[in-house]
């Protein structure tokens, strides 16, 4: 198979014949062919060089082989007669001499590529009449030479079709011994290759598919040529399709016919930045008015002379009160009068402002354009497409079937997430490199990857657009501007188009935000999930397809590993795991804290955190559960003179100053270290003293005795026993002896040191209160205060208050019934939940 250029398939030529030619190239021919077909690349190449040089314009193929040379092939569809030198096309009567032509562009690009002597080549040439057969004639001198031993026919006809790639090697090894040529040979080849498209590797630049695609894709076709001219002949027409079927353009294209044929034209779309295109589009149409709905609803206003009223919120007035001073306005006759109408995304209309449109219109002409699958979740009473052909008066829309716009593969995506009810025809070729999908830890060096990478390959930034579903941060900002690329929000870019589209944070978008932000792309679209979002929670069609591939699926469950907060302390070199019955505790060295993780967020384990903040001098970290890069520091306040339990969240990520994974603070995203100016690569790693985890380990032992079937404690060691350790202790003892109960009803919420423990005595009471039992708030408060030092420091009455408290709570939350003043029995119904 030879070496095509363009790779993606023939430029549209409007010439069957040549897109026949090139598949008949490619396919017959072998690879140490190279095969250029037309434009852009001759004339664009030649241009860059001599802005007034074109010679190659009429050059349909150019063939290079390192042995045989260069050929310039002439391609002629169409019947043709021939009349001497003359060449006769029998529909058309148009007369030509190709011969001519192919000599003239033939020399005048070997005149160019011999402005290096070391380019310097004769170039062959030859024809090729796909639709005329000529029987044996030879088509005279010109075409045939009779001097070789068998006349050589620098022609191919319809009855060689066939065999046309032989044909081909024929007429270039009738040239190379006809002019004399040396063989190139590769590095000459080469030369002459990257001379014609430069920083050609054997695939195409981006620049070069940008320009291709540009050329090829985005102009109007005969399909949709032939939907301006029904729009046209109509008085009311709504016409839909996917993205990419060209709304716009033929929008566009029948705004500029009604404007040709003297009628004022008002050209009405939903999107700023899509109007501010359509309006340079439009800019040599001098009777056209583009407009957003609410700009020409706000100039309406203005000439009502109406005052804001401040009654009336802004919401409001884009919902509904805009469409009513644009029918005052027309009511009064204040406003220019349109002989046509031309209404862009008219599926984010709200339906009174078509029906308003429409009585303004009467008879005249009004074409609408919509795709209902881009209408956004916050978009509120949008149009739906049945709605408005029964306003505009028609059965049913004109469906535009032909994507053309995007790459094949970002179509086929969105085929994949999107049903859609009717067959889509896709003329454009099968190229993978099209869409990435790309899952990643760190957002901001895969973009600066990807667009370095492009730009190596011909690709300018301008041509790159980075799509984002909120406004950008800070730190996207600068990175937009380092890098020289465009930015805009998905909602704002609906209708319009890039040749290369970068979507940030497709882990966040809806599957029509999604569908809106693929489509956007003519040549290249990236997307980019961060892939930690997509260990949480898979949601919607785009993010279930990527989940469905084995590799993807492999990815995001070893991200789901790496991301859990047990797995990155275990992971740290300086953590020691301590080996505890009632507390899974570890002391991290570089850090020198404690790190507590407990089953479940506000689980009774969480009082070993209570107890070390307040009895140690060292931070507390805890983390609860499968929690994902998440630990909140316990802190210790004081509250109106009691010991307070707080916390503050952190996430933990890699710190390239502290050069291991550090707390970092949620939304300035700084180490916690380093802001406190105590950066880890600087500090002194701290080891904890054997008699603290001597005592840490003989407190564990004692709650854990106490867990056993057979509770042997005396006083003296309850008395030992820390308040939240034993409060601890209890809950653990009735959770053990209760076959089902609701943790959620049990959770401990932050809050002051001694109502925390309280809470838990309390609970662990409730859950092992049989039917008949009661608990007394009075005689409960003075058991434990009797049983443990610590409460001395408050005093009786005082925790008398706490425990009053925590049987308040207990009873608002259904664990205990009320049955007199300070008396509690078991709940009416059970509270296992």
């Amino acid at each position: 198979m030879a070496k095509m250029i363009p790779s993606q398939g023939a430029i549209d030529t409007n010439s069957f014949g040549e897109r026949t030619v090139f598949s008949l190239l490619r396919d017959g021919l072998p690879e140490e062919y190279t095969v250029i077909h037309s434009l852009p690349w001759l004339c664009s190449a030649i241009k860059k060089i001599d802005s007034s040089f074109a010679p190659t314009g009429e050059i349909d193929f150019l063939i290079i082989h390192e042995s045989l040379g260069v050929l310039a092939l002439e391609i002629k569809s169409g019947a043709y007669r021939v009349e001497g030198s003359i060449f006769v096309h029998v529909r058309s009567q148009r007369v030509s001499n190709p011969v001519m032509q192919t000599r003239k562009n033939s020399h005048g690009l070997a005149r160019w590529l011999g402005c290096d002597e070391n380019l310097r080549i004769r170039i062959g040439y030859g024809f090729v009449f796909p639709d005329s057969s000529f029987g044996e004639s030879d088509l005279g001198p010109a075409l045939t030479d009779r001097s070789t031993p068998l006349p050589s026919k620098i022609f191919v006809h319809h009855d060689e079709m066939g065999a046309l790639s032989s044909r081909v090697v024929d007429i270039m090894k009738y040239w190379k011994a006809a002019l004399g040529n040396p063989p190139l040979g590769r590095e000459k080849a080469n030369a002459i290759l990257s001379a014609l498209c430069p920083q050609y590797d054997g695939a195409l630049t981006w620049g070069a598919r940008i320009l291709f695609d540009n050329h090829m894709w985005l102009r109007l076709t005969k399909e949709q040529a032939s939907a301006v001219e029904r729009a046209l002949n109509k008085k009311k027409t709504v016409i839909t399709g996917w993205p990419g079927t060209g709304k716009t353009i033929i929008g566009i294209e029948v705004a500029r016919r009604f404007s040709s044929e003297g009628k004022n034209v008002l050209f009405l779309t939903f999107n700023s930045l899509l109007a501010e295109n359509i309006k340079i589009h439009l800019k040599d149409a001098g009777k056209c008015t583009v407009s957003t709905w609410h700009t020409f609803c706000h100039q309406a206003k203005k000439k009502l002379g109406v005052a804001a009223d401040e009654k009336i919120e802004p919401q409001e007035w884009f919902q509904n009160k805009c469409c009513e001073d644009l029918a005052q306005a027309i009511k009064k006759g204040l406003l220019k009068a349109y002989d046509a109408i031309v209404v862009d995304e008219a599926q984010a209309f709200n339906i009174s402002w078509h029906k308003t449109l429409l009585d303004w219109l009467g008879d005249k002409p009004a074409v609408f354009f919509a795709d209902e699958s881009q209408v956004f979740s916050f978009e509120k009473n949008t149009t739906e497409l049945l709605g408005l052909c029964h306003e505009v008066g028609t059965d049913s829309p004109y469906y535009l079937t032909s994507v053309i716009r995007m790459p094949r593969q970002v179509t086929n995506r969105l085929i994949e997430a999107k049903d859609c009810a009717y067959q889509l025809h896709i003329p454009r070729p099968e190229e993978d490199d099209t869409l990435r999908e790309i899952l990643t830890y760190d957002w901001a060096s895969d973009i600066t990857l990807q667009i370095d990478e492009l730009c190596s390959r011909g690709m300018t930034t301008e041509d790159i657009l980075i799509l984002t579903r909120l406004e950008p941060s800070d730190h996207l900002k600068n990175l937009i501007s380092t890098l020289g690329v465009k930015h805009a929000l998905v909602s704002r870019y609906r209708g319009l188009e890039s040749p290369v589209v970068i979507i940030l944070g497709c882990d966040g978008m809806s599957d029509p935000e999604l569908f809106c932000a693929y489509s956007r792309a003519t040549t290249l679209c990236i997307a980019i999930y961060m892939i930690e979002t997509l260990t949480r929670k898979i949601e919607g069609a785009f993010q279930k397809i990527l989940a469905k591939d084995d590799a993807n699926a492999q990815e995001i469950s070893r991200a789901y590993n790496n991301s859990l907060t047990t797995n990155i302390i275990l992971r740290k070199n300086d953590v020691t795991r301590y080996d505890l019955h009632t507390v899974d505790l570890y002391w991290s060295k570089s850090w020198a804290s404690w790190l507590v993780h407990t089953p479940s967020e506000g689980s009774s384990h969480e009082l070993w955190a209570d107890y070390l903040v307040q009895n140690w001098p060292w931070k507390v970290y805890l983390w609860s559960g499968d929690a994902r890069r998440k630990i909140s520091l316990i802190l210790k306040d004081d509250d109106k003179g009691e010991p307070y339990v707080s916390r503050m969240l952190y996430s933990i990520f890699y710190c390239d100053d502290c050069k291991e994974c550090t707390p970092h603070h949620i939304h300035s995203e700084e180490c916690s270290f380093c802001k406190s100016g105590n950066c880890l690569a600087r500090s002194q790693s701290f080891t904890l003293e054997s008699n603290v985890v001597s005592t840490v380990s003989m407190l564990d032992q004692l709650v854990y005795k106490a867990l056993g079937p057979q509770v042997s404690l005396d006083r003296v060691e309850l008395q030992v026993l820390p308040l939240p350790l034993a409060a601890m202790g209890a809950r653990l003892y009735s959770e053990q002896r209760v076959t089902q109960f609701n943790l959620d009803l049990l959770a401990l919420p932050p809050g002051k040191y001694f109502y925390r423990s309280a809470l838990a005595f309390v609970q662990s009471r409730a859950l092992l209160l049989k039917p008949g039992k009661t608990i007394s708030h009075r005689k409960l408060a003075e058991e434990l205060y009797s049983r443990y030092e610590d409460l001395k420091l408050i005093g009786g009455a005082s925790w008398q208050t706490k425990i009053a408290q925590a049987l308040s709570t207990s009873y608002g939350k259904g664990l205990i019934a009320k049955i007199d003043k300070g008396i509690y029995g078991p709940p009416k119904v059970p509270h296992d939940g």
